[in-house]
């Protein structure tokens, strides 16, 4: 029998193992205290903004846009600067012209919490870290903005252009497998029997078999009318031995063009049902063969794209298109207030997951105990 627990039973049995819940809230809200506030070092977000665009010289000012196309807008500017700012003998310099303590502090860590974005202007970028120790955190920013600028006011553009170049080689590569599929595919069609070029040209023939036994039938009518006229006229004549045979040869004729009547009329028929299945075949090949030769279209469009881009792009590898203008818009400056870890939402957190946990535990020991003592579970599986 199913057993059903009204609202007022269930909030009975919280009441009853209130102490079990305030016990448990408290364990875990005092675990949360200690996590949020002891466990836990609090965090610092330090950051620093800086400029970079490109300055392209007076007789390249045609790759600015090229530039826009290949880097800006796909990122390859932004992972090649994070690249930069990243580089572990850049950030050995820094830790070593800030004389930081090597077992804290090392490459690979500064690398982890060390991160660069683009922001809405697309020629602003903003540097941030996060550190337990704010002021040692505002001097690593800083530093590593002043070596970022360092490394790049002497680069020449054409070295991001060489990030472009692979990128679009591997786009370019996956162009052609994808034409070479679509061109498979469409070579494949083609050679399926009966094609589209073959229908185009049979259905014509079968029309035009179709109009010559048309005309046949209707040549059969009129010999079959004038047949049955003389044969009426034959019957109001005096039945002499030349009328009768006149008479029957007149028969002979009618049954002879009815054959052929009916004989035509089937093969029309058939003809017919050959040619609309043809048709149907035709149409529903055409669409295919549509679909295919536009999608080969649409591929071959994307690919010479992409070519062109990647030949514009090598060319400016070639040439010294322009170069990085950087410097810091705003450096890092030591925050007053600890970015987390966040110790009110923590213990409200805590303070639910006690109640929670309470809840179930009180409710838990309720349903266990009244559990019917000593059933035999085995027997009722069965």
């Amino acid at each position: 029998m199913k057993e059903e627990i009204s609202l007022k039973e269930l909030l009975q049995t919280l009441l009853r193992g209130k102490g079990t819940v305030v016990k448990i809230t408290l364990i875990v809200f005092l675990i949360s205290a200690v996590y949020s506030i002891i466990i836990v070092k609090p965090y610092y977000t330090v950051g620093s903004l800086m400029y970079i665009d490109f300055q392209p010289y007076e007789y390249s000012k045609d790759y600015m846009q090229l530039y826009d196309d290949f880097v800006v807008h796909t990122n390859l500017e932004l992972e090649t600067f994070r690249g930069t700012l990243k580089s572990y003998p850049l950030l050995e310099e820094v830790i070593e012209d800030l004389n930081l303590d090597t077992k804290k502090y090392s490459p690979k860590s500064i690398s982890q919490s060390v991160d660069m974005n683009r922001l809405s202007d697309e020629r602003l970028y903003g540097i941030t870290m996060k550190e337990s120790d704010p002021e040692t955190g505002a001097a690593i920013i800083n530093a590593l903005s002043d070596k970022l600028v360092d490394s790049l006011k002497d680069w020449e553009v054409k070295l991001i252009f060489e990030v472009a170049n692979k990128e679009l080689l591997q786009q370019k590569k996956t162009a052609e497998k994808m034409v070479n599929e679509a061109l498979k595919d469409l070579e494949a069609f083609m050679k399926q029997t009966p094609s589209v070029l073959e229908l185009d040209a049979l259905i014509p023939n079968y029309l035009n078999k179709l109009a010559a036994l048309k005309s046949q039938e209707i040549d059969a009518e009129i010999r079959l009318r004038k047949n049955r006229e003389e044969k009426e006229y034959l019957e109001t004549l005096n039945l002499s031995s030349d009328v009768r045979e006149a008479l029957l040869y007149a028969n002979i004729n009618i049954a002879s063009s009815e054959g052929e009547i009916s004989m035509l009329k089937e093969s029309i028929s058939q003809l017919e049902e050959e040619i609309r299945e043809l048709q149907l075949d035709l149409a529903g090949k055409s669409i295919t063969y549509d679909n295919l030769h536009r999608l080969l279209e649409v591929r071959k469009n994307a690919l010479q794209e992409i070519s062109d881009k990647y030949n514009a792009s090598y060319i400016s590898e070639l040439n010294n298109a322009g170069n990085l203008v950087v410097s810091v818009v705003s450096r890092a400056y030591v925050p007053s207030q600890p970015d987390g870890p966040n110790v009110r939402l923590n213990l409200l957190m805590g303070l639910a997951a006690g109640l929670m946990i309470g809840s179930v535990v009180v409710l838990f020991k309720e349903y266990w105990n009244k559990e019917p003592k000593g059933m035999d579970y085995s027997s009722t599986a069965r």
